[in-house]
């Protein structure tokens, strides 16, 4: 069985949880550790040398004592002589009861008998009372007290290494326990970053897949699948996107039908109804009134723009049917425009639009579609005298462009290639510029611009920049608009002069 993403997901969390937990339990186990021997250190150790120093103390006041017991025959020198004594006597069985090492124990072993010794000593001249000779006694009696002083001197300094070896124990203890944590620390974001990318390269290609799909039916090519092969969400849900684009397609297919069939019963009665208005306009029918002509005249214009429509529809049904061919031929791009503009002056003049040529000199002969080519350069020239105001200006630049030439504005994504002669045509009318959020879809099917033409009643299906930019690409080019701030809005485009026919 395949696992799914939420298994993945789910793996991958629990991995992280049960490193996290070991990492947690060593981490608390080296703590309690260090506990151990801090309070070792703190309990017993301080205890131990601190009870040490109280011996070397009371030793010393049993000699102090017994000194001065000795020279004045005080009977208080005497009792504090016997309370030192007996107090020396417990610490040495307090000691006994809490040191472990052999060394310190065998050092305290001859610090008691040395005492004891002194102590018998001490009791039995004073049961002598001075039978026993001075000079040798004071001796015999400095000597044990040197004995038990330096034993305990040894003990002491024996019970301070111990604790500094237990402080450089929790030293050690404390580098290992850090190395430990970094490298299970490495182990786990080593693994988790494994488990990362592992989990990317199985989702990244299929989202790869489905993003590039998506693109491409928000492009309208609905006839794009996605082959995921995979059990899980996302090879669910790339049938269930297959499943949506097929669905779109039918739909797609029912209106480009339903468009065409529309179109081709709209066209011949339309025709006639045209062709009706012109002979009534020629006087085949007699001569009519003014008010009738101008009857007559508004029904023929807005006939004309409704034949318009219908045969940008049926255009747009043989592009999407690939029945539209490209007939190519040589000619002078420069005449295709100039007689653009002669179809155009009379609509400019009648508002005072000023139109300007700016062609660049030694054109070279073009080849290509001159009916496809003719109807962009008049798409593109009556979108602009349509959006200029009165008079304003529409400019015409025509130039040849190779690269390096830097003599035209290029986009980004079109790159020339080297020894190849290009056209660059750009019409520029003045006035409100494209907004920067229009010019994703300006090119779109049925997409009609914020703007309202200039002149009432004048309004497109929406289809004729499709159409133009369709046969652009057709002819190997490319087409942009571009809003220039307060300024106004240039259409340009760029065709290799060379046709060249791809399978």
């Amino acid at each position: 069985m395949r696992l799914k993403i939420i298994h993945w997901v789910i793996i991958n969390q629990l991995v992280f949880i049960l490193l996290l937990l070991l990492l947690s339990f060593i981490s608390l186990r080296n703590f309690n550790e260090i506990d151990r021997t801090v309070s070792s250190i703190q309990r017993l150790s301080s205890k131990v040398l601190a009870l040490e120093k109280e011996l070397m103390a009371s030793i010393l006041d049993e000699e102090s004592y017994q000194k001065k017991f000795q020279v004045l025959k005080d009977p208080d020198f005497q009792r504090l002589y016997l309370k030192a004594r007996d107090h020396s006597d417990n610490l040495i069985v307090k000691l006994s009861e809490m040191l472990r090492g052999e060394k310190e124990k065998h050092l305290l072993e001859t610090i008691n008998k040395c005492h004891v010794t002194y102590t018998k000593l001490i009791t039995g001249e004073h049961d002598k009372k001075g039978k026993a000779d001075p000079k040798k006694f004071e001796d015999r009696v400095e000597a044990l007290i040197r004995d038990i002083t330096k034993n305990l001197e040894l003990l002491i300094a024996e019970s301070e290494l111990g604790i500094r070896k237990k402080i450089d124990q929790i030293g050690e203890l404390t580098v290992r326990f850090h190395r430990l944590s970094v490298f299970l620390m490495v182990v786990v974001l080593s693994i988790g970053f494994i488990l990362s990318i592992y989990i990317y390269v199985q989702l990244q290609p299929p989202i790869r897949k489905l993003i590039k799909g998506t693109r491409a039916v928000g492009e309208g090519d609905f006839s794009c699948r996605v082959e995921i092969g995979k059990e899980n969400e996302l090879g669910e849900l790339a049938l269930a996107f297959n499943y949506m684009c097929n669905r779109l397609q039918e739909l797609d297919n029912l209106k480009a039908d339903f468009l065409a069939n529309m179109s081709h019963a709209f066209k011949t009665p339309l025709t006639t109804v045209q062709e009706a208005a012109r002979l009534l306009l020629d006087g085949a029918a007699g001569e009519i009134s003014p008010q009738q002509k101008r009857l007559v005249e508004i029904i023929e214009a807005d006939n004309r723009e409704l034949v318009t429509m219908i045969n940008e529809v049926l255009q747009v049904s043989r592009i999407e049917t690939q029945l539209s061919e490209v007939n190519c031929q040589s000619f002078d791009f420069s005449l295709l425009v100039n007689e653009a503009i002669n179809r155009f002056n009379f609509l400019a003049e009648k508002r005072n639009i000023e139109i300007i040529k700016n062609f660049g000199e030694a054109l070279p002969l073009f080849e290509g579609d001159y009916d496809k080519l003719s109807q962009v350069v008049d798409n593109l020239l009556e979108n602009a005298i349509k959006y200029t105001n009165d008079r304003g200006q529409v400019k015409v630049t025509l130039k040849t462009v190779k690269r390096g030439s830097n003599n035209f504005p290029m986009p980004n994504n079109y790159i020339l290639e080297n020894g190849r002669n290009y056209l660059g045509l750009e019409v520029f009318n003045t006035g409100k510029p494209l907004e920067d959020s229009e010019l994703t879809y300006i090119f779109e099917k049925f997409y009609q611009g914020k703007q309202k033409p200039k002149e009432k009643g004048t309004r497109g299906s929406g289809l004729g920049l499709y159409i133009v930019k369709y046969f652009v690409e057709r002819h190997h080019g490319i087409i942009w608009a571009e809003g220039l701030k307060k300024r106004g809005t240039a259409f340009r485009v760029i065709l290799p002069c060379d046709f060249e026919e791809t399978i």
